[in-house]
């Protein structure tokens, strides 16, 4: 069972690498639920894609929106999103993926350097190997982490473990498949 994942993981590997300047919103990475299988609901959740662009008066607590947007844009995050999942016949069981999209590779791996990997990390999290830069599962609960490119996903559950990675891998998915759509030099270049 765990095995099919590792399979496609492996074989995501040499299309997960960075892509130069990629235009990428964190909205197009979402699963739609009946791809986590049958009894999944939703998801819900906030999704920013372009933190520069001020929500809508009145949609959302527009003060708690702005500090976020600020916090998120201080890191170098450009789109976020947040998907949680319900099961349709039990609503406490929830799945929560995130996903930030920084506006580069550097300042992504500055982040999980700085959240992830500072002394006494090993204590917290394990490594894990896989088609993506920095991967790694929490000690402490059901959680993934997994950084590829300007990519950093987070994906928990506080049910059946392997749901938060089926929804991981169904985003790596969509992710290689955005890349691959993208144009060789997708930013019109001016000629000298």
């Amino acid at each position: 069972m765990i095995m099919k994942p590792l399979l496609l993981l492996a074989a995501l590997a040499g299309s997960l690498a960075a892509a130069g300047d990629e235009i990428l919103l964190a909205s197009q990475l979402r699963p739609p639920a009946e791809e986590l299988g049958p009894g999944w609901t939703g998801p819900t959740g906030l999704v920013l894609d372009d933190l520069d662009t001020p929500p809508p008066a009145g949609a959302v607590d527009t003060a708690t929106l702005t500090a976020l947007r600020q916090q998120m844009k201080a890191l170098g995050v450009r789109s976020l999103a947040d998907f949680t999942y319900r099961r349709k016949d039990h609503p406490e069981e929830q799945m929560t993926l995130r996903v930030f999209v920084f506006a580069s590779e550097a300042q992504c791996r500055d982040w999980i350097q700085k959240r992830y990997q500072t002394a006494g990390w090993e204590k917290h999290y394990r490594k894990v190997d896989g088609a993506w830069d920095t991967g790694l599962d929490s000690l402490e609960m059901r959680k993934r982490i997994v950084a590829t490119g300007p990519v950093w996903i987070t994906s928990g559950t506080v049910s059946d473990q392997a749901d938060h990675r089926k929804a991981l891998d169904l985003v790596l998915v969509r992710l290689k498949k955005l890349r691959e759509e993208q144009p060789a030099d997708p930013v019109p270049r001016p000629q000298p």
